[in-house]
């Protein structure tokens, strides 16, 4: 499975300025926690599409259960909820 969100620079602008956005669209995939590919512009769906398929090979369908974060701002979030700044979006 693939998950892709979408952040308004406009409202997450402090974690534009972190991340070091500075033209949009800026195009990041990450696997297993680290940035592999990043494009800024659109090459068209095709090629996202192409990208993620490659990224994606070996991806398991279920994800193994991890520790639980004793630290109460760190957690799951709801089927339904969605970070400030993102919008759900499927491809």
């Amino acid at each position: 499975m693939v998950y892709v969100g979408k952040i308004d620079i406009e409202q997450a602008r402090e974690l534009a300025v972190a991340q070091g956005v500075s033209s949009i669209p800026d195009v990041r995939i990450y696997k297993d926690g680290q940035r592999v590919d990043q494009f800024l512009g659109f090459p068209g769906e095709d090629a996202v599409l192409e990208k993620i398929s490659i990224l994606s090979r070996g991806i398991t369908a279920e994800i193994p259960a991890t520790a639980q974060s004793t630290d109460s701002s760190v957690r799951p979030l709801d089927k339904n909820e969605m970070p400030k700044g993102m919008q759900k979006r499927g491809l």
